[in-house]
Formats: structure tokens, C-alpha cells, sequence
């Protein structure tokens, strides 16, 4: 997997092409000084001036304790393995009641740091599996929703 570390200059002539298909690595600038950076899967949305995001985590078991406080929202999660991406080292889950909706400024300055963009090919069932959690989360806006292609 050929990684490509970009700048924020970089990031902005992305916008230019399409998303799908694209996994980005970076660290939110909103997360813990110590914590490490995470993938995240860009989505194909119908609006070329934002970007959405879901993000892959590997601590498994704390976000389902968490969520298990909520029976529904134990089934908005998604659960991943290194099998399914080839980038992952541990099996890992994705949140789909946790979605980042960003132009692409917003992106940019969300990263702390450098970001890597790579290709990955997505298996439609999984982008659609994601896609349908997403669309029965109530914490994702409507507005959000509509957006998913």
C-alpha cells in the first residue's frame, strides 16, 4: 500500500478529483496529545465542496462498552478486520453515529500534522453496510444523510 504524505496545499487539489475509494490517515487536531492517528474512509457524497468521514478505531472494546449503554447504538457500529483492509493491524470498528462532515478547509484545519492518502478498494458491501448504519443513526443529521450516494 503506497503511502503519499501530503500538505494541506495538496489536500485542498484533492477536492479537484473524486473521493471514493480514498483512505486518509491523519490525526484530528481535536484528540489527546499522546493519541496516535487514525484512518478514516471518505464516503461518496453528492457535494464536491465537502468531505465525509468515517473513522476506523482499533479500541474494540471500549466503544462498545460505551455504547452498550444504548442497545441501538451498539448496532450503528461496525466492526473490521485486517482480512477486510489491508491496512489494518487489529481488528477494528468504525462508529457510524460518529461521522465528520467537512468542507475541505475544515479538513485541513482539523489535521494535526501531515495526512496520508492512499487508494483502497472498497468492497461495495462494506460501503454500503456503513452507508445504511449511517442512515439509521439518530445522532447523524438528516441533512447528512441525504448527502450519501
Amino acid at each position: 500500500m503506497p503511502f503519499s504524505v501530503y500538505t494541506h496545499e495538496k489536500i485542498l487539489e484533492l477536492f479537484n478529483g473524486p473521493l471514493e475509494d480514498k483512505i486518509f490517515y491523519f490525526k484530528e487536531k481535536s484528540h489527546a496529545e499522546g493519541s496516535p492517528p487514525h484512518y478514516h474512509i471518505a464516503l461518496p457524497i453528492n457535494d464536491n465542496e465537502y468531505i465525509l468521514l468515517v473513522m476506523f478505531t482499533s479500541q474494540v472494546a471500549k466503544i462498545k462498552k460505551f455504547s452498550s449503554i444504548n442497545e441501538k447504538q451498539l448496532e450503528l457500529l461496525y466492526e473490521v478486520t485486517p482480512n477486510e483492509f489491508s491496512f489494518l493491524t487489529r481488528d477494528s470498528i468504525i462508529d457510524c453515529n460518529d461521522v465528520k462532515y467537512w468542507t475541505k478547509e475544515e479538513l485541513v484545519n482539523n489535521v494535526s500534522g501531515k495526512m496520508d492518502i492512499f487508494n483502497e478498494n472498497i468492497p461495495l458491501e462494506i460501503l454500503d453496510n456503513i452507508k445504511t448504519k449511517i442512515k439509521k443513526s439518530p445522532l447523524v443529521r438528516k441533512k447528512i444523510k441525504k448527502k450519501l450516494l
